[in-house]
């Protein structure tokens, strides 16, 4: 899995998507954790977010297949919950990380060390009590102690490797690798879940950012800050419910007016071509991350066991939403625009079998662990 390892993490490289959960949500969270995760005490955080240091804007120059796929929504889809373009963390068209907003502003205090190039690999402990931190930098190693606290943020990778690391998590585990437990905590490293998305591909005439590479687009962001470059790729997005009797959304449908096939690795898309398809919100399935070995530079074992609930509510969910993103492909908002099948390959139609083969063979993270 990909992880953000610069300043601003994965905000640094993320896309930008800037969206607010259901207050439904936070008031769940406020139910195992405690009323200060209620959305009325929560929302107030997010208003400091929205009008401080950290820039949300609409796009600059979104496309105008983004505009008819929402009109496509519209004419398929009963969604109380709304669709809409995508509000972005950019600032004049450019990525506005939180490294931006919160770091950068500070770097000159006095009570502020900033270490790049360096790598965490393990807390240290006095007793039960973390004490410090050791790192590796340049090969070689060394530990910075804390007066006061040690604030773990590694990631839904990381923080659990380095817990792990640590002799924080399941005994039999950490006895395996050779680590002396310093307390048990059989839940780290489990309970893994993410968002999976399943993406449908189509060809179409003109008017996506296949050609954002086009020394007009490069002239247009440097002079005007617009143009295909300052899109976040994912245009727009909504929310749905896969049942009628669901309380809240479990689906995400999400748009992007460019060949995003392969998770962008693939070989290059030599045509036009969009990108549309569910995301699983709450998934059932539950993943683990695990250590390699006892090695802080060996990468953990990153298991998303994706669609292996017993009851098969994952799956069922997901094909749900791609009937969903095949109705909208077929709308009068979206004739004349949305072509051939392009994913899954050698499909000529948007029938059950199609999107089926498209949920086992298209499927990946969307970048959003947690655990």
């Amino acid at each position: 899995w990909p992880r953000g390892k610069m300043l601003g993490g994965s905000s640094s490289m993320n896309a930008m998507m800037w969206v607010r959960g259901f207050a439904a949500d936070y008031d769940e969270w406020a139910e195992h954790a405690g009323e200060q995760w209620s959305y009325a005490n929560v929302e107030k955080y997010f208003d400091r977010i929205e009008q401080g240091p950290l820039v949300i804007s609409p796009q600059r120059s979104p496309r105008s297949s983004t505009a008819a796929w929402l009109r496509g929504v519209s004419e398929c889809i009963d969604a109380p919950e709304g669709f809409c373009e995508t509000r972005v963390t950019q600032r004049r068209g450019a990525r506005w990380s939180t490294a931006d907003a919160y770091l950068k502003p500070v770097l000159r205090r006095k009570n502020l060390t900033l270490l790049t190039e360096a790598t965490a690999t393990r807390v240290v402990f006095e007793g039960r009590r973390a004490v410090g931190v050791e790192y590796d930098k340049d090969g070689a190693s060394h530990v910075v102690r804390a007066r006061r606290e040690v604030v773990l943020c590694g990631g839904a990778i990381n923080s659990p490797q380095l817990l792990m690391l640590s002799g924080i998590g399941d005994r039999d585990h950490l006895v395996e690798h050779g680590i002396d437990a310093v307390q048990e905590a059989p839940d780290v490293g489990a309970n893994l879940l993410d968002h999976l998305v399943v993406p449908l591909g189509f060809d179409v005439p003109n008017d996506t950012l296949f050609a954002a590479e086009k020394p007009l687009q490069l002239l247009n962001y440097l002079v005007r800050r617009r143009g295909m470059l300052t899109s976040n790729v994912g245009e727009a997005y909504g929310f749905v419910k896969s049942r009628p009797d669901l309380e809240l959304p479990d689906l995400e449908l999400i748009f992007a007016p460019a060949p995003y096939f392969d998770e962008g690795i693939g070989e290059p898309y030599t045509t036009h071509a969009v990108v549309m398809g569910p995301i699983l919100l709450k998934p059932q399935s539950r993943g683990t991350i695990t250590l390699r070995s006892d090695n802080p530079k060996d990468k953990p074992i990153i298991d998303p066991a994706y669609l292996t609930d017993d009851a098969g509510a994952d799956r069922a969910a997901l094909m749900v939403g791609l009937r969903m993103c095949a109705d909208i492909a077929k709308s009068a908002a979206l004739k004349g625009i949305v072509g051939k099948v392009a994913r899954p390959l050698g499909a000529t139609d948007l029938d059950d079998d199609t999107l089926e083969r498209a949920l086992n063979s298209l499927s990946h993270t969307l970048y959003h662990p947690v655990g």
